[in-house]
């Protein structure tokens, strides 16, 4: 493609989400290799450098695990015919939050530290928000993985939700990759907006339903749970994992219908924003 069909590509008045998912699909072979070198550059240094990509998410979700499955047990949902623990419970949520608290973490300061890739008009830099949610989608793969051996072993549970899996991700994909769009072009003309983020993935996780039993809560606070966007995927990965059944049916219709809405509008945001980043920066 020459450089002025570049520019043409690169303008805002075409920012939908077909414009995104071709220059996805056009840069896709370095977007892999961003999302790589972001996994690399992560535990650069160390012996097992990437490798540590998977055994620092399995370290963690074991260790979850272990404390919440045998150390502090406790049933919950007594009326399922197999009733699993709170570690299903919590895990189904924790997963989706560490996905979420890494995402957000380093995909808002991604241009802010990608200045020279920035300044370059035709690279396509929305890829360098997006790389750090695929890469922030590692843990939660391997955690959801965890959650299936750990239920079929000790419970002999096989959801029948399971396929849902994939539908769900990508969802989640899709609702992280535009937060990250519209937060990195934030960062770059309002500084404030990694501290604000990292205040937020700091106790983010107590205003998402991961850490409380079902039935709880006070009836006001579901109001705060409600307008977390992030609730909806947590929601539906406890109706695969721990519920075995649709119980949160509005999670999935407003989980389907928010995600892409939310891409859009931060894609949106980001193609109008984008010609000032080289002089914000």
């Amino acid at each position: 493609m020459s450089d002025q069909a570049s520019r043409r590509d690169l303008g805002g008045e075409n920012a939908g989400l077909p414009t995104l998912f071709a220059r996805l699909w056009r840069h896709r072979e370095l977007l892999r290799e961003l999302v790589s070198r972001e996994l690399g550059d992560a535990y650069a240094g160390s012996v097992l450098a990437k490798t540590w990509a998977l055994l620092h998410p399995m370290l963690l979700i074991g260790l979850y695990l272990f404390v919440f499955g045998y150390v502090f047990t406790a049933r919950v949902g007594a009326n399922l015919p197999t009733v699993p623990d709170f570690a299903v419970f919590m895990l189904s949520g924790l997963t989706c939050w560490l996905t979420v608290q890494s995402a957000l973490g380093k995909a808002t300061s991604s241009l802010v530290a990608s200045t020279n890739l920035v300044k370059q008009v035709v690279f396509p830099f929305e890829l360098l928000p997006i790389r750090a949610v695929i890469a922030a989608h590692i843990p939660l793969l391997i955690g959801l993985c965890i959650i299936l051996v750990y239920s079929l072993v000790r419970f002999g549970i096989v959801s029948p939700l399971l396929p849902l899996i994939v539908p769900v991700v990508l969802a989640q994909l899709m609702l992280l990759c535009g937060v990250a769009l519209f937060l990195s072009a934030l960062a770059v003309y309002i500084k404030d907006t990694r501290d604000l983020v990292q205040f937020f993935t700091a106790f983010g996780i107590f205003l998402m339903p991961v850490i409380y039993l079902p039935g709880s809560l006070p009836g006001w606070f579901d109001i705060v749970l409600y307008l977390n966007p992030f609730s909806y995927a947590v929601w539906c990965l406890q109706d695969i994992f721990f519920f075995r059944s649709i119980a949160h049916p509005a999670a999935w219709i407003i989980l389907a219908l928010m995600s892409p809405a939310i891409l859009f509008l931060g894609f949106r945001f980001f193609e109008r924003t984008r010609s000032g980043f080289g002089d914000a920066l």
